[in-house]
């Protein structure tokens, strides 16, 4: 068999809305939002703060005056960043929680809150305001309501958590459930999920992850889908970060919820997440945020889709776009683009093509999408950690003459032309294509008396 196999006459769905983003586009980086068809961004760390918008904090200031008073609520900041990011066409995942930044008490903010119910009632006032008018406001008709962020960041002893919510595990499950009750009670055209755990395949975790799935099923909740987080360098550590979560939600009985990545991100998995703690090792992170802006990152976010396509995931967003930070990795500090953009950039070909076809890829390191049809088949690759060489192709269901053009992302291109020929099936096609590892590639086969497109 081909490395690389295709069936342009058998659909299997749609291409998922897995290109997003997080937070709003600057001015500058306005036209390649809108150049990516970006689908979804997903509102959190929003300028870490610097605004003081989005989050429950910023929008409700003093948590001990009355929720119904709209008087109560400084709307002001975060309407116009909600407005920068409809203007590129984006929807919105609202992280309903707090952003952790550098303040004198953060225990202001990580704190329990001291009325799980009154925290719901804020957020869902919250809702009405974007969708509802309420408090002035609009009818944005926002979707997705993800409550908090990383609760089981820093787990220490008898499950006490010490970073984005400062408690026991069991009372961040009471939090959760009160809450999102709360909510979609309230507003029940929306979806409510949560609770981007930051790994949750660590045993710890796993166990933090697994009592909340619990807790869940013992009382009153809202829980329309799971949102979780994925920072890896590769393959593998997303396949088994899939694999826990698909086993545990079997095991309580959620193996229908819909999954969102709301946090994507390429960062070495050597024992890093410590080394960002330190202070004497700036020439070594420097070696990482290179990395984190190359051509190998791109390759391990177009793998990373491929994957989420294959999987329950319906939404994925990467970390992030609009502050100049570390994390910043999608675009320069003047606003042009970065190598992994053009990854999420090349898949808006594959999603506006049609639905998704029949694919299957072989080869080690090497990872493939397709969509379209007889008439035009895309195909999208990712060649990450395989080795340099001609690799087979077949594609069946083509038959005549077709323009094969290959566009390429690597060390040298940004979604550029690399090859263009004209290529003959008679009920299948065949050929080599000669990839890279630490590349992204979109192979274009459209017949050459195709009818015209309107």
């Amino acid at each position: 068999m081909a490395d690389i196999y295709v069936d342009a006459g058998a659909t299997i769905g749609k291409i998922k809305p897995l290109n997003g983003m997080c937070n709003a586009p600057q001015a500058r980086t306005l036209k390649y939002w809108q150049r990516a068809g970006v689908p979804y961004t997903r509102l959190h760390d929003s300028f870490l703060g610097l605004w003081h918008v989005v989050d429950i904090s910023a929008v409700f200031p003093d948590f001990s005056k009355d929720e119904n008073d709209e008087a109560n609520y400084d709307f002001v900041m975060t309407d116009r960043y909600i407005q920068k990011v409809l203007k590129s066409g984006a929807g919105i995942i609202y992280r309903l929680g707090e952003t952790l930044y550098d303040m004198p008490d953060v225990s202001k903010i990580t704190a329990p809150p001291a009325s799980y119910e009154k925290w719901g009632r804020i957020c869902a006032h919250i809702v009405k305001h974007y969708n509802e008018g309420w408090a002035d406001g609009f009818h944005y008709g926002i979707k997705y309501w993800e409550i908090w962020n990383e609760p089981d960041g820093d787990i220490g002893k008898d499950d006490i958590l010490n970073g984005t919510f400062k408690g026991p595990a069991r009372e961040f499950y009471r939090f959760y459930a009160e809450g999102s009750y709360i909510i979609k009670q309230l507003c029940p055209g929306v979806f409510v999920g949560g609770y981007a755990p930051c790994a949750v395949d660590d045993p710890g975790r796993y166990e933090f992850f697994l009592g909340f799935l619990e807790y869940m099923n013992e009382h009153p909740h809202a829980l329309d889908f799971l949102s979780f987080h994925a920072y890896a360098d590769n393959a593998d550590k997303l396949r088994r970060r899939l694999k826990k979560i698909d086993e545990g939600l079997r095991n309580y009985g959620f193996e229908k919820l819909p999954l969102i990545v709301t946090e994507v991100g390429y960062f070495w998995e050597n024992r890093m997440w410590a080394e960002l703690g330190r202070d004497d090792n700036e020439y070594r992170i420097n070696e990482l945020v290179e990395d984190m802006r190359s051509a190998r990152a791109a390759a391990f976010y177009a793998c990373a889709m491929c994957i989420f396509q294959n999987s329950n995931v319906i939404i994925a967003n990467f970390y992030r776009t609009d502050y100049m930070t570390m994390w910043e990795n999608l675009f320069t500090e003047a606003g042009s683009p970065r190598k992994p953009y053009w990854a999420l950039e090349m898949f808006r070909h594959l999603r506006d093509a049609g639905d998704a076809l029949k694919c299957d890829c072989s080869a080690d390191g090497v990872y493939a999408l397709a969509s379209g049809s007889a008439d035009r088949c895309l195909m999208y690759i990712s060649q990450y950690t395989g080795i340099a060489r001609r690799y087979d192709f077949r594609a069946d269901g083509l038959k005549g003459e077709y323009r094969m053009s290959i566009r390429a992302c690597d060390e040298v291109r940004n979604d550029e032309i690399l090859e263009e020929r004209v290529v003959k099936g008679d009920g299948a096609l065949e050929c080599q294509l000669y990839l890279r590892p630490c590349s992204v590639y979109l192979i274009d086969i459209e017949k050459t008396n195709a009818p015209a497109k309107e």
